[in-house]
């Protein structure tokens, strides 16, 4: 039997899944086509769940941005993980992001990923 904690660590796993395969298929189908499968639906403005058939990839990896977040919310509340505070994040995302542009340059410039 598992514990709590190793459920929501095997969800985490799982979400981290399903936002890779629904990258994956935005990238191979583009952001705007709509799978016809069902899926996750948020409600629209008017509290409607909108035709599942009719959700762009877009929107459906944007769903399992969110279910990840839902998780990784509920084991900061378990004390599993740290999140950091806003000023902490800032700075995090800052080294990334700059990490991420010197390798996006340097793939650049070995013509794998084209100038947009």
């Amino acid at each position: 039997m598992m514990t709590i904690r190793q459920y929501y660590l095997t969800k985490l796993i799982e979400e981290c899944a399903e936002v890779s395969q629904r990258a994956a298929k935005s990238i191979q189908f583009g952001a705007d086509q709509a799978q016809a499968q069902s899926g996750h639906a948020v409600p629209d403005a008017d509290g409607g769940i909108p035709n599942e058939q009719t959700l762009s990839n877009k929107l459906r990896l944007s769903n399992e941005l969110n279910d990840l977040l839902t998780v990784m919310t509920i084991l900061q509340d378990l004390d599993e993980v740290t999140v950091e505070s806003t000023a902490d994040f800032l700075l995090y995302y800052t080294k990334k992001r700059e990490k991420l542009e010197k390798y996006l340059k340097f793939s650049q410039e070995l013509g794998m990923v084209g100038f947009d």
